[in-house]
């Protein structure tokens, strides 16, 4: 039976790498985000083959029972639990990219309201002086959604959980090296060595696939606010706090892509 459970915080390439692993191991069975111990006590009592991803912010309430399905109390029998790490900053560069897209799906919005949100991001491709720190304040004012209020908690209490797992029961893999190929002596390579579609159902996971993309997003003060909001999850996960920033912001992993997703969102909530 081949079983693997992916594992990360969001925004950390777990779609694509989930799926990639799927598709190296030409598993049929692809199980996205379930969020209770109900799903994995069903998966126990079955034996087809499956890769399971989950989301760490779903279970940050509920560690005793992840506990239970990291440890195989649940007997779900997982050959590996594959932990996806990120670069703290660029975690957050994509979270705030993505937010458009449950804002918009949770609730009808106005045309003005997306419109509005759209031009936040076409500010920061246009206007050098405009700050990750004046777009984040931009969607704090115009629609009340304050990303980075409790990312950096989040990060952090990934980030310790992961570093205090046995090496028995996790299996570890930087995102940074999964997109850049860099996995000749990674044991988890053969198991990436497959095709990365995602499948027409989870393009909007997708924005830049890159791993130097949000060094375009950030100033030097961005940087210096970043390394202090971050701090613990950037010394716990290894990370470098001193970075080469830089580049033009792409619309295409900007308000193009945010564009594209508040689209679809307001077309999955109709």
């Amino acid at each position: 039976m081949k079983r693997y459970l992916v594992i990360g915080l969001g925004k950390t390439g777990t779609t694509v790498i989930s799926k990639t692993i799927q598709n190296s191991a030409g598993i049929s069975n692809y199980y996205l985000e379930p969020k209770n111990v109900a799903f994995f006590e069903h998966l126990a009592s079955h034996s087809e083959d499956g890769v399971v991803k989950i989301i760490f912010d779903h279970w940050i309430m509920k560690i005793r029972l992840l506990n239970g399905i990291i440890h195989n109390e649940a007997r779900t029998n997982f050959q590996r639990n594959i932990f996806i790490t990120r670069d703290p900053r660029a975690e957050l560069i994509s979270r705030i990219n993505y937010v458009a897209f449950p804002y918009f799906q949770a609730a009808k919005r106005s045309d003005e309201d997306a419109a509005d949100w759209i031009n936040i991001f076409r500010r920061k491709e246009s206007d050098p002086s405009f700050s990750l720190r004046d777009l984040v304040a931009g969607l704090a004012d115009r629609f009340n959604v304050r990303i980075t209020e409790g990312a950096p908690r989040m990060t952090e209490a990934y980030a310790h959980y992961v570093s205090q797992l046995s090496p028995k029961y996790k299996a570890l893999l930087r995102y940074e090296d999964f997109v850049s190929s860099n996995l000749s002596n990674h044991p988890l390579a053969d198991l990436l060595s497959g095709s990365r579609d995602v499948g027409e159902g989870l393009q909007r996971t997708l924005r830049s696939g890159g791993t130097d993309d949000w060094k375009a997003f950030i100033s030097s003060d961005d940087l210096a606010w970043l390394n202090e909001e971050l701090s613990a999850s950037i010394e716990a996960l290894g990370y470098e706090r001193d970075v080469e920033i830089g580049g033009e912001v792409s619309p295409d992993n900007c308000s193009l892509y945010v564009s594209r997703i508040i689209e679809e969102a307001r077309r999955l909530h109709a």
